[in-house]
């Protein structure tokens, strides 16, 4: 078919299982039931089982339909969230690379202890991040030839951008980030949550990547859709008889992240004209908004790297300052 043997899970599973592709109960079970097993599986956190059943969901469909169908292209981003939620529940590698840098002798007990366990997750979140990519390019490679799944693509770009965040491959992210913007641009109104989020993840990836004057633009941007946002919500509370709880404490989150929009921005504009050099995203308060905006996983990702970052830059200013008084630390050759 059209489908086989495209995917790294489905080469996998040739590998393993070469007669068969129902060896698991679940995989002979209709697909909405194990959609909906994914979504129970997520929902309580339990992103193993959600990944088991989500692969052999998306083989069911390639097999059903092709693998560049559009209706593979939900279970195609289902799919690359769990994985990319199940990287994130165990760990940033990115982050534990920086600290081990950082903290040789830390390092090395811990890799003293379990070496082999550290070596296999390291291995399985190559592959992880492997199949997340494929399935989540080719959905949005589904979803670019018609302008009408625009705002779907441009939710699975923000996905993406989070998956590279993840990856600590920053310059991706924003691509991704900047392409989801300009799509949800030309189809949503100011007042729509989804422009708030989206330039948010762009914002937050502009300066984890010390672009702090692409990221005082982006920040503006955040805070006019806060305020179009807020404007919608009261014009929606003033009409209602009854006002929605989900719609009251959207409101309440709002005003909290209005202010703290505009205190970066002047934050930011304090920059202008000095240097950038170790300019990272502060850990404290960003950390909270982001999460708070809902950017899909993209929140803990971005807190992440933004720590990894800063972590690497005091590990970069440590080693200089180091060099500067004569130690006997050796140059960073692999710089």
């Amino acid at each position: 078919g059209e489908g086989e043997g495209v995917f790294a899970w489905e080469r996998e599973e040739d590998e393993d299982e070469p007669t068969t592709t129902t060896t698991r109960d679940h995989v002979k079970r209709p697909f909405a039931d194990m959609l909906a097993e994914a979504t129970c599986a997520l929902r309580d956190k339990n992103f193993e089982l959600a990944v088991d059943v989500l692969s052999d969901a998306t083989s069911m469909r390639v097999e059903e339909y092709g693998s560049m169908a559009l209706e593979c292209v939900d279970v195609y981003h289902k799919y690359g969230k769990a994985l990319l939620a199940k990287m994130q529940m165990s760990g940033d590698v990115l982050g534990r690379a920086i600290q081990a840098e950082a903290e040789p002798e830390t390092a090395v007990e811990v890799d003293t202890e379990e070496p082999s366990t550290s070596t296999k997750e390291n291995e399985e979140e190559c592959e992880d991040s492997q199949v997340a990519w494929e399935v989540l390019e080719t959905a949005r490679l589904i979803l670019s030839k018609d302008p009408n799944h625009s705002l779907e693509e441009a939710d699975v770009l923000i996905t993406l951008g989070d998956l590279s965040l993840e990856l600590g491959n920053y310059e991706q992210a924003i691509g991704d980030y900047a392409r989801a913007c300009s799509l949800v641009r030309e189809r949503l109104p100011m007042h729509d949550r989804r422009m708030l989020n989206t330039h948010h993840a762009l914002a937050m990836a502009y300066m984890i990547s010390n672009l702090p004057e692409k990221a005082l633009e982006v920040h503006k941007a955040c805070a006019e859709a806060c305020e179009a946002r807020i404007a919608k919500l009261t014009e929606e509370i003033e009409k209602a008889t009854v006002v929605d709880p989900d719609v009251a404490k959207e409101m309440e989150e709002l005003r909290e992240f209005l202010p703290e929009f505009h205190q970066k921005i002047g934050d930011l504009r304090m920059l202008q004209g000095e240097t950038t050099t170790g300019f990272v995203c502060p850990p404290s308060g960003s950390e909270r908004v982001v999460h708070d905006l809902g950017v899909i996983k993209g929140s803990k990702s971005a807190s992440r790297a933004s720590k990894a970052k800063e972590q690497e830059d005091r590990s970069k200013r440590k080693a200089e300052d180091q060099g500067d008084i004569g130690t006997e630390k050796r140059p960073r050759e692999e710089e």
